[in-house]
């Protein structure tokens, strides 16, 4: 499990990086929004993450939130492409979020299990 999460998680992150820098006609568009895209493939980024790298909740949160800032930093040298703020916020939150979610299933599947006290 962790493995595949891991290859899914790298692959993913080829992907946003691939779509975040590569001309805007590249971007797929899709029904659910701008904003709505970007939260729910980062949050998909953290909990692969958050899987194939458990117990090492910091520095994954904290790195992916600096790829993060990085990937949408370098859109500032792509022409046709531009830096968000808001876009940052989004990712950050979202990555953070979906590596709290697998760490919080975590800590209560470790209060379930039988004969812990």
């Amino acid at each position: 499990m962790k493995l595949v999460a891991k290859v899914a998680g790298w692959l993913l992150l080829a992907v946003i990086i691939f779509l975040t820098l590569s001309p805007p006609s590249y971007r797929p568009v899709t029904k659910v929004g701008h904003n709505l895209e970007h939260l729910l493939i980062h949050l998909m980024l953290g909990v692969t993450f958050g899987i194939g790298y458990a117990r090492r909740w910091w520095p994954v949160a904290l790195g992916l939130v600096a790829l993060t800032a990085a990937i949408e930093f370098a859109q500032l040298f792509v022409p046709g492409r531009h830096a968000r703020l808001k876009d940052l916020v989004i990712d950050a939150g979202a990555v953070c979020l979906g590596v709290a979610f697998v760490w919080a299933m975590d800590i209560a599947a470790s209060l379930l299990k039988p004969g812990q006290s």
